[in-house]
């Protein structure tokens, strides 16, 4: 005793003692992590609210969906809307499955071009006929005017590519590479 007290002032303990440390205690408090589940087998099941999934049928997505055969109808609506806003002015629309849809305004007949500009700006923005059928303003196309007479508006719809340029001199290219020695 005399011993221990002077190499410590703690109580000796021996090391039979089974004292835990801090992070082994409360092991068998912690509750089973697995429980095995008793009741499947008996419980009983609640009935569908809306019945089973039955998917989709294709005529009934094509006639809702937006595609090349509901261009018709797009370009009737959007004829309608611009007569009854653009009633002096002179306009074409025009728009195919391979093309995009083009307003075209007669420049002699426009009293005001910012304003028709300002106008198709708007409509791209919030015309729901537009918005509902996802067209896209051509940026490179949008108030163009090539000197014949016209001022053009180009919309994208979702179905049309534009073409790729065949003969691009693009940096992998042969020409490319010809041209440059």
């Amino acid at each position: 005793m005399m011993a221990t007290q002077n190499i410590s002032k703690r109580p000796w303990v021996c090391s039979n003692d089974n004292q835990l440390a801090r992070y082994e205690r409360f092991h068998e408090y912690l509750p089973e992590p697995f429980v095995e589940a008793s009741g499947n087998v008996t419980r009983e099941k609640k009935p569908l609210l809306r019945g089973p999934f039955i998917p989709g049928i294709a005529s009934k997505a094509l006639s809702r969906g937006i595609g090349p055969k509901k261009l018709g109808l797009i370009l009737t609506a959007m004829r309608k809307e611009l007569e009854a806003d653009w009633r002096l002015t002179t306009f074409t629309l025009h728009g195919s499955p391979k093309e995009p849809v083009t307003i075209s305004f007669k420049l002699s007949t426009v009293e005001s071009e910012k304003s028709l500009v300002q106008y198709m700006l708007n409509m791209a923005k919030t015309n729901p006929i537009i918005n509902e059928n996802l067209f896209l303003k051509i940026h490179a196309s949008w108030a163009y005017k090539p000197g014949d007479g016209y001022i053009h508006f180009c919309f994208k719809p979702p179905w049309w590519a534009p073409p790729r340029a065949k003969h691009s001199m693009s940096y992998g290219s042969p020409a490319y590479k010809n041209k440059t020695r």
